[in-house]
């Protein structure tokens, strides 16, 4: 199996360099409709979800998951697990206003850190931007760019081409990038059939996920606590 080709390799090159790209601000009587086009390549909540994962993890070390999302309460909250094929739960972790808790994690996978940045990856993939964008508009290429800035200056855009796929971005205040998503194909309940996630770093890694089937609306997911 091979699922980290060179597109993948360019993505996270480009994704390590310079800062979010200028957006010329959309005008004023079309801004609504380009910020639609940047919400419509989410899901609306909620949803269960269950995803192949193929792993690509610091230190060249591959594997292969399957990956199980659910929201309640309109996306507010929402729970992950991380399933060894054979369908043992590695990592059950659930985030809501009140934080994130952790009902399972096991070795090597309970390194400090990984259920955070399991949630932090699941809400980029999955999840729209809370609040309103600061600036909406089109890039250098053409592509439709919503901006949204975070109290602390973090930035995340959502690009969006004219054939549908699209590219959400994080970089921090600094103006480092951090992650990067890029998806493409569309099915039913507004979900891309294949993501793929680059995140840049010492601890770099990538995911390509595919999409295994959407699930009853509101269920939950995972085991309670032992």
């Amino acid at each position: 199996m091979t699922p980290f080709a060179s597109p993948l390799l360019l993505a996270a090159m480009l994704v390590g360099c310079g800062g979010p790209p200028a957006v010329t601000p959309a005008a004023p009587e079309t801004r609504e409709d380009l910020l639609g086009r940047c919400l419509a390549v989410f899901p609306v909540p909620d949803f269960r979800a269950v995803h192949s994962i193929a792993a690509e993890l610091p230190g060249g070390a591959t594997g292969v998951f399957l990956g199980v999302a659910a929201t309640s309460d309109g996306g507010r909250t929402f729970r992950g697990n991380l399933l060894s094929l054979e369908g043992m739960v590695m990592v059950d972790v659930q985030s809501s206003p009140d934080g994130l808790i952790v009902h399972r994690a096991l070795p090597p996978l309970d390194a400090e850190g990984f259920a955070a940045g399991m949630a932090a990856d699941m809400r980029l993939l999955l999840l729209a931007p809370e609040g309103a964008p600061r600036e909406v508009g089109t890039d250098g290429e053409g592509r439709t760019v919503c901006r949204w800035v975070g109290q602390d200056g973090a930035v995340q855009d959502v690009a969006v081409g004219d054939s549908g796929e699209w590219a959400s971005t994080t970089w921090d205040a600094a103006g480092s990038a951090l992650r990067e998503v890029r998806a493409s194909g569309r099915t039913r309940d507004g979900f891309a059939s294949r993501m793929e996630l680059t995140a840049t770093g010492e601890q770099g890694y990538s995911l390509v996920l595919e999409l295994v089937e959407v699930e009853e609306v509101g269920a939950g997911v995972g085991e309670e606590e032992p």
